[in-house]
């Protein structure tokens, strides 16, 4: 009854290999009228259940993932989820393809939600985006103190517990801090705390507001991303397109689309860690800090970089198109 799709090639994209779509083994003949030797074949079967996304490794023709970082990196038990094995197998099937963001929707010398528009060539006007953001939240109001953003879920995966870990020692740095996102309770307990503990100078706003998290793009002087782990992410390519210095951990998309500060060379779009360690975070936070005070010229530098790379779906798209074509 199928011929017609079983005849055409078929290509499978993991996003995030944590989420699986695992379910009970009595669901492939109940529910999806498969016969049962897909389970004893060891095709679908995972942790004495079936998994579709075991299924779409094993079926498809080629794997694709959203990054070229984050496909070695699932080949490894640390990250694999218990599917490296699988993936191993598959291994030359495998290809990562970065995703993009749509440059024109992202566009501070467009974007209606700031309240200053900006572009490479007037990138000085952005402090007002900062001042506006500071008004706003109830920060202090201090165009030159540097203003770390994060925007994002509070899970463990996005690393916000280093964040907490080491507030006291960020907020002894001579910044702001404003975090956006919704998740885990006690990790908005504890942030809470932290706005109750340093008044005017850090804020947590919970739940999500798409128009405060573009204030943040284009307000910020610092973009914070400790992932544990990050298949592409997108937030540190929309900081880059708002001249937001990204402070990133070396995973996945991460590692693949900030280059790392190079101060001899006077080179980079970011700052990045290697360990998903609290101190070593803390040691780039404090370093990228002292770069924005001490050599604005490399900081100046560093948001003219982030600013001219070209993160649209123009590249991504035209490799998906021929990871297509070469199965025609």
């Amino acid at each position: 009854n199928y011929k017609y799709i079983s005849d055409a090639k078929h290509i499978y994209t993991i996003h995030n290999i944590a989420y699986q779509g695992n379910f009970a083994a009595p669901m492939l003949e109940s529910c999806l009228d498969l016969p049962h030797y897909l389970y004893d074949n060891g095709a679908l079967r995972f942790n004495d259940g079936i998994s579709f996304m075991k299924a779409g490794i094993v079926y498809a023709d080629k794997v694709t993932t959203v990054s070229e970082t984050y496909a070695k990196e699932i080949l490894t038990p640390k990250y694999g989820e218990h599917l490296d094995g699988v993936l191993r197998l598959r291994e030359y099937d495998l290809s990562g393809i970065v995703n993009g963001i749509d440059m024109e929707d992202y566009n501070p010398a467009t974007d209606q939600a700031i309240i200053q528009n900006y572009d490479q060539t007037k990138i000085k006007e952005k402090i007002r985006n900062k001042t506006n953001l500071q008004e706003q939240l109830g920060l202090r109001v201090a165009p030159d103190v540097c203003l770390i953003g994060m925007v994002g879920r509070l899970t463990w995966q996005k690393g916000i517990n280093l964040v907490i870990e080491k507030m006291s020692d960020i907020m002894g740095l001579d910044i702001q801090l404003v975090i956006l996102g919704t998740g885990e309770s006690h990790y908005e307990y504890d942030l809470r705390q932290s706005e109750e503990a340093y008044k005017r100078r850090m804020i947590y706003y919970g739940g999500y507001s798409e128009g405060i998290a573009r204030k943040i793009y284009a307000g910020a002087d610092y973009f914070l991303m400790p992932s544990q782990f990050e298949p592409c992410g997108i937030s540190q390519l929309i900081a880059m397109r708002y001249g937001t210095v990204p402070i990133v951990r070396e995973t996945g998309g991460l590692k693949e689309t900030v280059e790392a500060y190079n101060e001899f060379e006077g080179t980079g779009t970011g700052f990045s860690f290697k360990y998903f360690d609290a101190q070593d975070m803390y040691h780039v936070i404090r370093m990228a800090v002292s770069v924005y005070y001490l050599i604005p010229d490399h900081y100046q530098m560093l948001q003219r970089n982030g600013m001219a790379l070209d993160n649209s779906w123009d590249l991504s798209a035209k490799k998906y198109a021929a990871l297509y074509n070469d199965q025609s």
